[in-house]
């Protein structure tokens, strides 16, 4: 029954997603640098604060997650600072990043992260590095890596895009490819945008699956077998300065020690520009 439930999720999802040739947070959240630059007019700083929270069907405790970043977008790009705590298995843990996004030509921007941490289950250091292409009839492509140490392992991650833009839609399709001590997983994160008013006014449906996840940010995740996840997004300016957004989700995962956990998310963002 479960298999047959996140079959019908995974093919109802699959046809909304890809409709005809359309084809990723994920940790690298899209920023439209090309194909949706901010005005002039755009104030350059943004501080936001966003909340996670996940339920399961097994007894431990839910999992929380906070983050707090601060921006600047210079005529560069965007630099980006953020503190994310997170309390899993009654454990609480920091991890300190920084993004920056700048831009090498019109149509060409670089993604590139640093993150550390001293908690077992973040990577103690974190690298990631992306480059982003505009490409001809509205279509975009990206290719990059990277790179989580732990204490005792080394997970080098290769990923990448396809995006497609048909109006008011974004579609993009991402695999992750992940190299773990002793075996190689893939999974692949599905999206789909609906952009409205403004840039920073859309809906987001997100749909990922495989073995290992579209993130791999923890050890939890490094030792799942497969997941599946469905998330719906939301978010709105309103008023000139402030956003707000909100998501929801169903999730389940299978470890490597048969262990099966199935769980329902939901989680609230503010941000303010100035």
């Amino acid at each position: 029954m479960k298999e047959a439930w996140w079959g019908s999720c995974v093919l109802l999802a699959a046809s909304i997603l890809l409709p005809g040739s359309a084809i990723a947070q994920t940790r690298t959240r899209p920023i439209d640098v090309i194909a949706k630059p901010a005005p002039p007019e755009e104030p350059r700083n943004r501080i936001s604060a966003d909340y996670n929270y996940e339920n399961f069907n097994q007894d431990f405790t839910p999992w929380h997650w906070f983050s707090v970043e601060y921006g600047h977008r210079f005529d560069w790009g965007s630099l980006i600072g953020r503190v994310n705590w997170a309390r899993r298995f009654d454990n609480s843990a920091f991890q300190y990043e920084v993004d920056a996004y700048p831009k090498l030509t019109k149509k060409t921007y670089l993604y590139l992260n640093f993150g550390v941490a001293q908690e077992s289950y973040f990577p103690d250091r974190r690298y990631g590095a992306e480059i982003f292409f505009s490409l001809p009839k509205s279509f975009e492509a990206s290719g990059g890596l990277r790179r989580l140490e732990f204490d005792d392992k080394t997970v080098h991650i290769l990923t990448g895009t396809v995006g497609y833009y048909h109006g008011n839609y974004y579609y993009v399709a991402r695999p992750w490819i992940s190299n773990k001590p002793g075996e190689t997983s893939t999974s692949l994160s599905l999206m789909m945008r609906r952009y409205f008013e403004t840039r920073h006014d859309y809906w987001t449906l997100r749909l990922s699956g495989g073995q290992g996840s579209e993130s791999d940010e923890t050890l939890d995740e490094l030792i799942q077998d497969t997941h599946y996840g469905l998330t719906f997004e939301w978010q709105k300016m309103f008023r000139p300065l402030w956003i707000i957004e909100a998501k929801t989700g169903v999730e389940s995962r299978e470890y490597e020690t048969g262990t099966q956990r199935q769980g329902w998310l939901v989680g609230v963002g503010i941000s303010r520009l100035f």
